[in-house]
């Protein structure tokens, strides 16, 4: 599943580290924290300076996060002990954040009736406890997860802007603070890959953005201290107007980046990155 940020491309592909394009990335930081849901990882990146006493600085408060993306395979053991030798494995690699997703539609399955024990309180209160290296837990809640609405059946081709729809979510995220292990939580992402349907909904996009700063509104009167942001992929960054619109409204940037493509695109990705973060900053990396 994601930012920004110059250690990212120490996960890509190995040939990329020879890259003079790559290595100079490395140096870039920003001044507003951002970060990179990138299927397995989730990255924070420093300010944006010229100083190198400020990168160093920088470095030093601002450590990596890693939050795979957990899924068991055919031959994992069944039941909780599958997931526990996953998480005792990614764990002593570096893992040190919890990721969980979930579909609106799933948490709250039919109007005003919630199911939280299995997708979300369930993680929250029997792995994640276990492991002290965990330093965080990723939220991801999905109205939107890529083409297509994830919201429950009765709301579904509602406007995202629509009182009724507004005000479901808002229960929803208020049964969600009311969970004591929601505490855990400690950012939030709204949609997986909005560009996905809002490029090819543009009408839709004001409507989004309403009902996106509503949540981020409520999520930080809730959950104070949470981060909350939502996710662009890649290829959202090819769409501006939808990138600026949301931007502003979240406390980082989000976006995916699968790094399997070939050594030309990803030089494309350095060029890219370094123009989000001019963009974003109204400053200029090296």
């Amino acid at each position: 599943m994601v930012s920004l940020n110059h250690r990212l491309q120490r996960t890509a592909l190995a040939r990329a580290a020879a890259d003079p394009e790559r290595r100079a990335m490395k140096k870039l930081t920003m001044r507003k924290r951002i970060f990179a849901v990138a299927i397995v990882f989730l990255i924070f990146a420093p300010g944006c300076s010229d100083s190198s006493a400020l990168h160093a600085d920088a470095r030093e408060k601002h450590r990596v996060l890693i939050a795979p993306a957990l899924f068991l395979h055919k031959n994992s053991a069944p039941g909780l002990s599958g997931f526990t030798d996953a998480m005792e494995l990614i764990t002593s690699n570096g893992m040190n954040v919890f990721g969980v997703a979930n579909d609106w539609k799933d948490l709250e399955p039919s109007a005003g009736k919630f199911n939280l024990q299995g997708p979300l309180k369930n993680p929250l209160t029997l792995l994640v406890p276990r492991y002290s290296q965990l330093e965080g837990v990723l939220f991801v809640l999905k109205m939107i997860d890529s083409n297509r609405r994830t919201m429950p059946a009765d709301i579904q081709d509602r406007h995202f802007d629509d009182p009724t729809v507004l005000r479901r979510f808002d229960a929803l995220i208020d049964v969600i603070t009311t969970e004591p292990s929601s505490r855990r939580i400690t950012h939030l992402l709204l949609g997986n890959e909005v560009d996905g349907y809002l490029s090819q909904h543009p009408q839709e996009i004001q409507a989004f953005a309403t009902f996106y700063q509503r949540a981020v509104d409520r999520i930080h009167r809730k959950m104070p201290g949470a981060k909350v942001s939502t996710i662009i992929s890649f290829e959202g960054l090819d769409h501006p107007n939808l990138f600026n619109r949301l931007r502003p409204i979240g406390d980082f940037i989000t976006y995916t980046y699968y790094p399997t493509v070939c050594l030309y695109r990803d030089r494309i990705l350095c060029i890219a990155v370094k123009w989000i973060f001019r963009s974003a900053t109204g400053g200029v990396c090296p």
